[in-house]
């Protein structure tokens, strides 16, 4: 991985960090100047049909446990008609809830 530049996302300069995985997958970080924090991830992943494309914008960080995180990821794809866009907001994050154990017991075997 290595910087190869700076570039504008809307209000914000990111710096650019890319590589490719031994399987020729080419991702690219892009991380706010200001804060550090990762703002879009862009995903090129070869396939027997070409290039797929997706990409990750990070948005809304808050503070959770002394970590920010993003509570806004917007997922897209490229492709016209067939291009897809969708977003996910966190609402809530809670730290070392107690969970019950039965939460963790999968479901009951079928009767025949």
């Amino acid at each position: 991985m290595k910087v190869t530049g700076k570039e504008r996302i809307g209000e914000r300069e990111t710096y650019i960090i890319a590589g490719t995985s031994p399987e020729q997958t080419r991702e690219e970080f892009f991380f706010d100047v200001q804060s550090g924090l990762l703002l879009r991830r862009h995903i090129l992943e070869l396939t027997v049909f070409g290039g797929f494309q997706i990409q990750a914008d990070f948005d809304d960080y808050r503070e959770v446990g002394g970590v920010k995180m993003p509570f806004i990821v917007r997922w897209s794809s490229p492709g016209g008609a067939w291009g897809t866009k969708i977003s996910l907001k966190i609402l809530e994050v809670r730290q070392n809830e107690p969970i019950e154990d039965d939460k963790f017991d999968g479901p009951p075997p079928k009767s025949p």
